[in-house]
């Protein structure tokens, strides 16, 4: 499955671009430490960016591997992506500094409270069931219903492709607009930004390939 991926998940090449530009950015993003008793806004703003970043890129990749060898409903779990692209906004939503600050020292509250205003918290609670031993994990993502009314569970690795390429494509959008977030505070421009959100829109392949085996011979870009 995992040698297969490139070909039959077409939005994997979106993920992965997505997290190959916040990578980019990653590297120009770094800060000088501060000496002083009151480090200015700017310092609380970058480390926290840079810390958040790091999380976004991490997570984005840990999520591309689970899917390529089948485990789609465990990526829920990396969905944590969520957390780390609405703490990042608030970091940059507050000029003073102070949320990337208690971000900082564990003082910003819970993850739920800081998705809040950002995603549905029923959302958010259901992505939580796959993060811990819940029963409903099971029942959500992997029971399936029969023709003739029984239900099967699913302990084996399958692919899917409409559900990974969604999957991806969700992945590859908030790890992009982390990406932005960060090159914006450090005044970046960001290459190719255009061809990356238009493939985030209209992902590549995910209509019915027309053109015989042709997405069966691509192979993985070379990491930059």
């Amino acid at each position: 499955m995992r040698s297969s991926v490139w070909a039959e998940l077409p939005a994997y090449q979106v993920a992965n671009a997505a997290s190959e530009t916040l990578l980019w950015v990653l590297q120009r993003a770094g800060f000088e430490p501060y000496q002083g008793e009151k480090p200015p806004a700017s310092y609380w703003r970058a480390k926290a960016l840079l810390y958040l970043g790091v999380l976004a890129v991490r997570t984005t990749r840990a999520a591309m591997a689970v899917i390529a060898c089948g485990y789609e409903a465990e990526t829920l779990g990396h969905k944590r992506l969520m957390e780390v692209h609405s703490r990042a906004q608030r970091v940059v939503d507050d000029a003073s500094g102070e949320y990337a600050r208690q971000w900082l020292q564990a003082r910003a509250g819970k993850p739920a409270k800081s998705v809040s205003g950002f995603a549905p918290d029923d959302f958010f609670a259901m992505l939580s069931h796959s993060s811990h031993a819940d029963h409903r994990a099971v029942e959500n993502f992997l029971a399936v219903s029969n023709p003739d009314g029984s239900t099967s569970l699913l302990p084996h690795p399958e692919r899917r492709p409409e559900v990974s390429n969604s999957t991806l494509i969700t992945f590859a959008s908030e790890t992009r607009d982390v990406a932005r977030v960060i090159a914006t505070e450090h005044g970046l421009t960001i290459p190719h930004l255009a061809e990356l959100d238009a493939a985030i829109t209209l992902p590549p392949l995910l209509a019915e390939d027309d053109e015989g085996d042709a997405a069966a011979e691509h192979e993985p870009p070379t990491t930059s």
